[in-house]
């Protein structure tokens, strides 16, 4: 087996393990004694908690969400890196990435029932390509203050990265993982589309 492999795979275990820990649960039963995924629109996420919980709880949701994606990836590209040469440097992170990811929508502390990957990915993105991500978080702001509704501000952002990705030249790696990383986004927001096509769809209130 190659030396590379080894690292590949602890590290992608390492990332699933750390995107499993349902922070948003966590948080809700701290602030407010309550099970998110009975209140609100059941998700467990930082939208969720704000909802539920308030503005304060949410924010702090949100960071450990996007830290649960940019923490395995970051340290994944730190032991790593001088090792290998680069292609499997972004091969190594991009497993950590994809391990997080897979840890947050279907982590094993909670019967593998979690949130829909906006959060982790933000994180996990931010560690592997910086510019690409926070020019696809401003995209997720500007749709947001628009419109006012965060499912659409997320699917727009997800959409947009692959874009930013591709021409902003960052490796084939990095651009494939961005394409699946937008296609599970839009597929976790399924539910969110069909209140959109509905007019159900809970709008966000700016003040």
């Amino acid at each position: 087996m190659e030396y590379w492999l080894i690292y590949f795979g602890l590290l992608m275990i390492g990332g699933y393990i750390v995107g499993s820990i349902p922070f948003s649960l966590v948080i809700g039963r701290v602030t407010r004694d309550i099970d998110i995924r009975l209140v609100g629109s059941g998700n467990v996420g930082a939208t969720n908690v704000i909802r539920t919980c308030g503005i304060l709880p949410g924010i702090i949701a949100l960071f450990l969400d996007s830290a649960k994606g940019f923490v395995p990836v970051f340290m994944a590209g730190r032991l790593s890196k001088g090792q290998f040469i680069p292609t499997i440097v972004d091969l190594i992170m991009v497993g950590a990435a994809v391990g997080a990811l897979i840890g947050h929508l279907w982590p094993v502390f909670i019967q593998f029932k979690g949130g829909k990957g906006v959060a982790v990915s933000f994180g996990a993105f931010l560690a592997l390509a910086p510019f690409p991500t926070l020019l696809s978080l401003l995209i997720f702001i500007l749709v947001v203050a628009l419109f006012r509704y965060v499912s659409v501000g997320s699917m727009v952002a997800a959409l947009s990265f692959p874009i930013f990705s591709y021409f902003l030249g960052m490796s084939k790696i990095v651009f494939a993982i961005s394409i699946l990383g937008a296609s599970i986004i839009i597929i976790r927001h399924r539910p969110n589309i069909a209140k959109l096509l509905s007019g159900k769809e809970s709008r966000v209130s700016i003040k």
